[in-house]
C-alpha cells in the first residue's frame, strides 16, 4: 500500500479495538503512589472508560457510550498511526536546543494526516491551539533571557499537544487532558518535554460535593484556596507558560483575542456538571465554586509572576499573536 493511501486509510474500530490504550500506560507518565486516593482514583477512571467503551455481556448497559468511546478511540488510533512524522525530531529525542520552527509544523503535519484540520467543527479548536503556541514560544523568548532551562520553540510545540485530546473528546474536562497524556506517551514524546504539561491531580480540588456542603462558606473557601496557593507553588516556569498561554487565547466573535481581563471576567462558576465518563466525573465532583474562582486566583498569580518577576508583557504579546499569529 503507498504511503499516500495509508495516510488517508480510515481506521476501522476493529483495528482500534485491537491496539486500546490501557489506564495502565499512565503509570509511564505519572507515579500513581505518590498522589492522594482521590487522584489514583482518576487515574485508574480511564480502565473504567475502558469498559464504557467495549463493556462486557456483564456491563452491557452502558452500551450507549460504545460510538462516542470508539470514536476518540479512532482517533486517537490515527495520530499514532502518524507518529512516524515526528521521527528523529528533537521532541523524541529530548534536544530541546535544537528546537525551531520546523518542530511546531511537524506537529501540525501531524494533525493534518490524521485528519484533525480538516474537521470543520473543530477550526475554533485549531485557532486557539496556534494563538497558544504563539503565545507560548513568545513568552518563552522573554522568559529565556533570564532561566537557561527555558526554551521557546519547545514551550511552542508542547502548547500545540498538550491538549490534543480535545480533538477526541471535545467535550469533556479531566479526561480529554488524560487522553493528551496517553497521546504524547504513545507518540514518544521526550519525558522533559512530558513535565510541560502539569500534572493531573491540579484538575481535581481539595474537597468533593459530600465534604464541601459539609463545612462552613470559609472554612471551604480557605481550604480551598489555601490548596490552590499550593497548586501554583508547585507550578515549574515552563507550566505555568503553558498554562497562561492557553487561558489568554479565546477569541470574541469578530476573531479578535480578548485581553487577559476580558478572559478572566469569564470565569465563574458553572452550574454542576456531570459526566458519564468516570474519568471525568472524579474530577468533576470536586469542581466547586470555591475552586472555579481558586483557579482564577493562580491565573492571577501567574501572570503577576511573569509580569512582575521576569518582565513579560501580556498585552504587547497578545497584539503580536493577533497580527502574525503561531509562527
Amino acid at each position: 500500500m503507498s504511503s499516500d493511501s495509508n495516510r488517508n486509510r480510515i481506521i476501522t474500530p476493529e483495528e482500534a479495538r485491537a491496539n486500546f490504550w490501557h489506564y495502565r500506560d499512565i503509570a509511564d507518565f505519572t507515579d500513581v503512589h505518590r498522589h492522594n486516593s482521590s487522584v489514583g482514583r482518576l487515574l485508574a477512571s480511564l480502565g473504567q472508560d475502558f469498559r464504557c467503551i467495549f463493556p462486557t455481556k456483564k456491563n452491557r448497559r452502558r452500551s450507549a457510550l460504545e460510538n462516542e468511546g470508539e470514536k476518540a478511540h479512532v482517533q486517537l488510533h490515527r495520530l499514532i498511526e502518524h507518529r512516524n512524522v515526528l521521527e528523529n525530531s528533537p521532541l523524541i529525542t529530548g534536544e530541546a536546543e535544537k528546537m525551531g520552527v520546523s518542530d511546531i509544523m511537524r506537529i501540525l503535519t501531524l494533525y493534518h494526516r490524521s485528519g484533525f484540520l480538516a474537521d470543520k467543527k473543530k477550526a475554533g479548536l485549531v485557532n486557539q491551539l496556534m494563538a497558544t503556541s504563539g503565545f507560548a514560544r513568545r513568552i518563552g523568548e522573554v522568559v529565556a533571557k533570564e532561566e537557561d532551562d527555558v526554551h521557546p520553540h519547545a514551550l511552542g510545540c508542547m502548547s500545540l499537544l498538550r491538549n490534543v485530546g480535545t480533538f477526541m473528546d471535545p467535550g469533556s474536562y479531566q479526561r480529554k487532558s488524560l487522553l493528551s497524556r496517553v497521546a504524547c506517551n504513545r507518540l514518544g514524546i521526550h519525558s522533559e518535554f512530558m513535565d510541560y504539561m502539569r500534572p493531573p491531580k491540579t484538575a481535581v480540588g481539595p474537597l468533593d460535593s459530600n465534604a464541601y456542603e459539609a463545612l462552613s462558606e470559609e472554612n471551604r473557601r480557605n481550604q480551598t484556596f489555601d490548596h490552590c496557593d499550593n497548586v501554583f507553588e508547585g507550578l515549574t516556569t515552563n507550566q505555568r507558560i503553558l498554562e497562561i498561554s492557553g487561558f489568554c487565547s479565546h477569541f470574541n466573535g469578530n476573531g479578535d483575542l480578548l485581553t487577559y481581563e476580558q478572559v478572566r471576567g469569564q470565569v465563574h462558576p458553572q452550574p454542576k456538571l456531570t459526566s458519564p465518563w468516570p474519568s471525568n466525573q472524579n474530577a468533576l465532583d470536586t469542581v466547586t465554586p470555591d475552586f472555579v474562582e481558586g483557579w482564577g486566583r493562580i491565573y492571577d498569580a501567574i501572570k503577576n509572576y511573569l509580569e512582575n518577576n521576569l518582565d513579560v508583557d501580556l498585552e504587547a504579546i497578545r497584539k503580536e499573536v493577533q497580527q502574525f499569529g503561531c509562527v
